[in-house]
Formats: structure tokens, sequence, C-alpha cells
């Protein structure tokens, strides 16, 4: 692979990427998905080459969590009850509104693209190839979480390997303050979209309160959509 890259963490951990015109990143990270069992590292689109950096500085610090470490305090964790926390710690009653009249799904992915541009592609475009089994895991190595009101690393791999397990969702692109994630399965009823849209909104406050406005908006989106969103101010 050409350009080939490599960023060595405080802890050893070690991870490669290279650049990509924007338009070829998504399938440039299908057919790298496609080898991640054997190559034991996952691909991710990271977008403008600034985000990188962001996650340059988190490997490489004193303060940075061994992988290891955040993968097995994941696995202690029940999902169920972080979020039971997360709704403790913020009323949804503001959230919630009317069924909308008419869909729209998320049509693309942000990452590879310019949102300033009318979402025109970037012309460079990072992606990483993180040493990890499964795209739930990919948090820890790159120490993803912890501020504002962004989950915890190692409650963003319990929370991820929930959906991946429920809806066979894969983590594809990650900024500073995004993922984005690619779903198998929809969820197959009105019910079941609204208490998904639900969990999201409490692992991710921000794509209602400054993003669709309403968990039911929220919901009829992920009904029509193979793309999940997820933005921490």
């Amino acid at each position: 692979m050409q350009g080939l890259k490599e960023l060595v963490g405080h802890h050893g951990t070690t991870l490669f990427w290279f650049t990509v015109p924007g338009e070829k990143a998504l399938a440039v990270w299908k057919d790298l998905r496609d080898k991640a069992p054997q190559l034991s590292y996952w691909p991710v689109i990271f977008g403008d080459p600034k985000h990188l950096q962001r996650f340059a500085e988190l490997v490489v610090s004193n303060d940075a969590t061994p992988p290891q470490e955040t993968l097995q305090a994941a696995a202690k964790l029940d999902v169920q009850e972080f979020l039971e926390r997360r709704a403790e710690e913020f009323s949804d009653e503001h959230a919630h509104g009317q069924w909308p009249l008419s869909i729209q799904a998320m049509g693309d992915f942000t990452l590879p693209r310019h949102i300033l541009k009318q979402g025109e592609f970037l012309k460079s475009v990072d992606i990483g190839l993180v040493p990890a089994k499964h795209g739930w895991e990919v948090p820890a190595p790159i120490c993803f979480g912890g501020w504002n009101d962004c989950p915890m690393p190692e409650e963003q791999v319990a929370v991820l390997r929930y959906w991946n397990e429920t809806y066979g969702a894969e983590l594809v692109g990650a900024s500073n303050d995004v993922l984005e994630l690619r779903v198998a399965r929809r969820p197959s009823s009105k019910e079941e979209a609204l208490r998904l849209a639900q969990e999201q909104f409490w692992f991710c406050y921000d794509i209602v309160d400054q993003g669709v406005g309403t968990i039911e908006n929220l919901a009829a989106t992920l009904l029509v959509s193979d793309i999940w969103y997820f933005w921490w101010d």
C-alpha cells in the first residue's frame, strides 16, 4: 500500500494510515473491511487530516489508557445500566414530538466530504488501520470519548458492541467529535425504531438537540437509513 505511515502510541499500539481522494474513501474502506479478519486491523475513515492529528495527540499522551484495559472495562459494563444512568442525567421531555409526515434517509457518510461546501468531496482524506479485530473495539486504541457529554472509551466500546450484535452496526469513520456507522439490519417496526432512537439519544444527545429535533424524527430516519451518525459538541 503506497504512502503508508505509522504512529506508535504511548503503550506501543501501532496505528497505520494513508491518504486517498475523498471520492474513493468509502470504496477503499469497504475493500479493507473485507480484509479486516486477516489483517486484525480495522479501517477507519478519519476524514480531514486535522482529525488524525487529534488522535495522534491522544494515543501518545502519558494519560492514554492501555487499550486492553479499556476493552476489559467494557466487557464488565452493563449497557442497559449505562443507558439508564444517562437517562437520569439528562431528561428527554423536551426531545419528543409528533411522528413526521415525511421520512428522509441519511444520504451518505459526511467524513469524506466538505460540510461547508455543499457536501463536495474533500481532495484528501486520511484512512487509518487501527489494531482491532472488530469495529466496536476501535474507541479503545484511539482513546475516543470522555469529553463534554461524550461517553468514555469503555462505554463507547460496550454500546457499539451491543448495537453490532443487534443491528450489525459497524464503525466506518471517526473524527475528533464524530462517529459514523454502517448498519446491516434496520429496525423492523415503528416501535423498535423508537426504542433505538431513545437509546441513541441517551448515547448522544446532540444528534437530537442540535440535529433532527425530536426522538420521533430520529426514529423515522432509522427505519430508512443504513448510516448512523453521532456528534458530540
